[in-house]
């Protein structure tokens, strides 16, 4: 999940906008900071500060639904690669 960081805005603006709020926010929250910042930056002020209350207001989480919500995200993101809407790290395709 950490390797999303290494996708540009583009790709993590795709990602917010196929992927779920309610999922974002779970897989989130045991996110490292410069992940969870990664995200955060593409989004305007506004929602970035309901994002974020609402991700508080979730209280704690179970490792394992964390887990899995990254699992989905990657999953997700997989797909979006596929389709050649996001460019993930490491996709095996040179570029010159």
């Amino acid at each position: 999940f950490e390797n999303l960081v290494s996708v540009d805005n583009r790709g993590i603006q795709a990602i917010m906008r196929t992927a779920e709020p309610d999922l974002l926010m779970v897989a989130l929250k045991g996110a490292p900071d410069f992940v969870k910042d990664k995200f955060l930056d593409n989004m305007s002020a506004r929602a970035r500060v309901m994002f974020v209350d609402d991700m508080e207001s979730k209280g704690p989480l179970r490792i394992t639904e964390v887990e899995e919500a990254q699992k989905n995200v990657m999953r997700l993101a997989r797909k979006l690669s596929d389709a050649g809407e996001l460019v993930l790290a490491g996709g095996g395709d040179g570029f010159v």
